[in-house]
């Protein structure tokens, strides 16, 4: 998340606000009915979830020391199973990071064009 914004919940440096509790809890409830473990924030991988490739779970581990992934590992310390954290992010202008621009402008350049910062 921090890759690509700049305010995202939940985070390592500062609580999640109430408000984004209850509109992640909402909309993982709606999207993914009793898979949700709301006590946990996680969707609960099913025989259908996709999972990590080994390669990219064995770099997640390696990087634990970056705050922003040991803190996801100790809220998903099951992650390699397929269970997926629930997140969220605006999705404003101002919140999207050099490197979220650069994915923009190459998944969409005649949409995006000069209107990007």
């Amino acid at each position: 998340m921090p890759l690509f914004f700049r305010e995202f919940y939940p985070r390592h440096d500062r609580p999640t606000p109430a408000w984004a509790t209850e509109r992640i809890a909402g909309l993982a409830r709606q999207m993914f009915g009793p898979r949700f473990d709301a006590r946990r924030m996680v969707v609960t991988a099913d025989e259908e979830s996709y999972r990590v490739r080994e390669e990219y779970a064995a770099a997640g581990e390696r990087a634990a020391g970056d705050p922003h992934i040991a803190h996801f590992h100790a809220l998903n310390p099951v992650h390699r199973r397929g269970d997926e954290l629930c997140c969220l992010a605006p999705l404003t202008r101002e919140n999207f990071t050099p490197a979220a621009w650069r994915v923009i402008r190459r998944s969409a350049p005649a949409v995006v064009g000069a209107h990007a910062p």
